[in-house]
């Protein structure tokens, strides 16, 4: 069993190395409301004292580990996940940006994003987190058919999903994502590729187009999902045959897995540079050797140990209420591991094994 004291020890060791640049991720777990397919860590609240209680055990938390690393480490890539890190209001946004910059040292040029949900995105709130100091945003679309989101219960209004695009663009943005998901109920090749042409024709920076995973007993809410209406084997691969056809076509580069950018973006340059990286957060064109994760259920990767904070926020609270770190679970990376680490990423940044 992964010790918490290993984790100290990973940030005792990382507090030697002072030079060494870190990516951070951070989790907000709160949704205004569940959607059936949903496979994120989340947590559905309208109330407000439960989130402001999150956001003061966050602090608790980043000081822990800040007293053992040090403050102002240089930070080169910070990424909120959810959940919707826009469930936040604006005064939230602002004291959790005002942690970072009082824990760490945000390098010039750093890429700093987090993922919104257009559903309850205002075009004044994208203007608002561009001033705060957001650089990339990513929309999650999943699909624009509306048998589709009836079917995963998430009615997303297209005019409306496109109006906060536009707002992001307008707000200046150095890059505007979208996501998609294939593989969902109600999806048909003719249908998504309607979805695909119109996403092309919108012109994002950056696609991800990911695998729905259906795993209701990892996910109860899934058990909403009628599986019925949903493709499988290999009619669903041909969806993301698809994709990527569609989106070479339309002038994009295939980086790997489940990601698309236009030839221009630094992705796309970064790929063919051979300089591309991958870590629990996606691609990445500013490699850090070490993850720092906050919140509940958030993936580190410190000093060669990867590390799982606890993924229930009864779990999470007890323990930093205790004055712990709210560990739960990592590994100690050996020899073989570091071998197979190295294949893996070499395989997913440029589609080869290393000699």
């Amino acid at each position: 069993m992964y010790k918490r004291q290993e984790y100290r020890e990973a940030l005792h060791e990382l507090a030697g190395r002072t030079d060494d640049e870190l990516a951070v991720y951070l989790h907000v777990p709160f949704c205004a409301k569940a959607c059936h397919y949903c496979g994120c860590n989340m947590i559905v609240t309208h109330d407000k004292d439960e989130v402001t209680a999150y956001l003061d055990r966050l602090e608790r938390e980043i000081a822990m580990v800040t007293d053992i690393i040090g403050t102002d480490r240089r930070v080169v890539q910070l990424h909120w996940g959810g959940g919707t890190p826009n469930y936040l209001k604006n005064e939230q946004v602002e004291r959790v940006l005002g942690m970072f910059r009082t824990h760490f040292d945000l390098a010039p040029g750093a890429e700093v994003s987090l993922e919104i949900d257009p559903r309850i995105a205002t075009v004044e709130q994208a203007a608002f987190l561009k001033e705060a100091g957001f650089n990339r945003i990513s929309l999650g679309v999943q699909d624009f058919d509306m048998g589709t989101q009836k079917a995963i219960g998430r009615m997303q209004g297209r005019e409306k999903t496109l109006k906060i695009y536009q707002g992001c663009r307008d707000a200046g943005f150095e890059g505007v994502n979208l996501d998609l998901v294939y593989g969902l109920p109600g999806q048909t090749r003719e249908s998504f590729q309607d979805t695909l042409r119109e996403i092309i024709g919108l012109k994002p920076d950056r696609v991800a187009c990911f695998s729905y995973a259906h795993v209701p007993w990892v996910r109860p809410n899934q058990e909403l999902v009628d599986t019925t209406i949903m493709l499988t084997g290999y009619e669903k691969f041909q969806l993301f045959q698809l994709t990527v056809d569609m989106f070479e076509e339309g002038d994009y580069t295939w980086i790997g897995i489940d990601h698309f950018a236009k030839k221009d973006d630094e992705l796309s340059e970064a790929l063919r540079n051979r300089a591309l990286h991958r870590n629990f957060m996606g691609y990445a064109t500013r490699p850090a050797p070490h993850m720092l994760a906050f919140g509940m259920s958030g993936i580190g990767d410190v000093c060669d140990r990867f590390v799982q904070t606890d993924p229930t926020v009864g779990g999470w609270s007890d323990k930093l209420d205790e004055g712990g770190l709210p560990v739960i679970k990592g590994h100690v990376l050996d020899d073989d591991d570091r071998r197979r680490r190295q294949a893996v990423l070499n395989i997913m940044c440029n589609l080869e094994l290393p000699w």
